[in-house]
């Protein structure tokens, strides 16, 4: 049975190859949803305050796509838009506590499947073939179309 810490530092070597930087590679299925997500959650935790405009600059997209995305997501009930109260143009950005139980839920998930590649394939080769992803993905450059 997987540790806790094995299913932590495994989930810790998969995040340097799927950096939060991945998520500026949105597609249209996906759309921003677990970026947005995972960055609302981790502002909750921390007590601080997410803009549109934070949103925009992580994903790298425009705001006016931010603003779809949010749209979608307080239809669904996972987000609260606010004006902020320093600066009434900017729009602050908050899980509801339905997102939050959303954005739980999903970690759970995580971990389980974690922990499950942990029993089956074992720590050391999981540490392995995630080092040598993330050390490929360090090398690699986005190659140039030119015309």
């Amino acid at each position: 049975m997987a540790t806790q810490e094995q299913v932590d530092e495994i989930i810790r070597l998969a995040e340097r190859v799927h950096s939060s930087d991945a998520f500026r590679c949105m597609d249209e299925a996906n759309a921003g949803i677990g970026g947005t997500m995972r960055m609302l959650a981790e502002a909750r935790g921390a007590g601080t305050v997410v803009t549109a405009g934070d949103i925009a600059e992580k994903l790298g997209v425009t705001t006016a796509r931010v603003a779809a995305l949010l749209k979608r997501l307080e239809s669904k009930g996972l987000i609260a838009r606010r004006r902020s109260q320093a600066d009434a143009r900017v729009t602050e950005v908050v899980l509801t506590d339905e997102g939050a139980a959303r954005v739980q839920a999903f970690r759970e998930e995580v971990r389980a499947q974690v922990a499950m590649l942990v029993d089956e394939l074992g720590e050391d080769r999981l540490r392995a073939f995630f080092i040598t992803a993330s050390e490929i993905r360090a090398r690699l450059r986005p190659p140039t179309m030119h015309m």
